[in-house]
């Protein structure tokens, strides 16, 4: 009986936090739960809702992707120094952050959490480049800390029609590590 409670709670743990295959569609390192924000979510959406205390948007207004992984599938570590790069996305408004596992923003001197598309800078050919690092950068830089797992969190509001339709569809930013601390 107590192997069955320990299964029955360990499964339900792990789909609150990673999703059901049905329910979560992966872009590389980038995760986002396609029932989030809707009427009919199933009833892991709604848990995980209840467990993270976020309040989701229908996907025609919002959608949100997170990142806990580079593009080689290692977790994204506060002391470690990450290059993201994309291309201006097709929304009303996006923006990418950083937060802790438990989806708090990191508290930083710089005061700087995130970028949105009118305060990156990009380069001739419309592409931008983040540093995200517990070190000072030029440019677009993000600073994480030194200790413990970071959250990457890009935002999109008042996405295109075919990003709801299709949210693969969405070129997120690729996610390169560099040196760790």
């Amino acid at each position: 009986m107590a192997l069955g409670i320990a299964l029955g709670l360990g499964s339900a743990w792990y789909v609150l936090d990673q999703g059901l295959s049905f329910d979560v569609l992966r872009i590389g390192p980038w995760v986002t739960r396609t029932d989030a924000g809707q009427p009919l979510a199933d009833p892991y959406t709604g848990a995980y809702i209840a467990k993270t205390g976020h309040v989701p948007l229908r996907r025609e207004e919002a959608i949100y992707f997170f990142a806990k992984t580079d593009d080689d599938s290692r977790p994204l570590r506060a002391d470690c120094t990450y290059k993201l790069a994309g291309k201006n996305l097709k929304s009303a408004w996006w923006a990418i952050s950083v937060h802790r596992p438990d989806g708090d923003l990191i508290a930083n001197p710089a005061e700087r959490y995130s970028f949105s598309q009118t305060t990156l800078l990009f380069d001739d050919q419309g592409t931008y480049r983040i540093t995200i690092s517990p070190d000072a950068s030029p440019g677009n830089w993000i600073p994480t800390g030194t200790t413990g797992n970071i959250v990457l969190v890009l935002r999109l509001h008042g996405p295109n029609p075919g990003y709801v339709k299709d949210p693969t569809s969405v070129e997120v930013p690729t996610i390169s590590r560099g040196s760790c601390q």
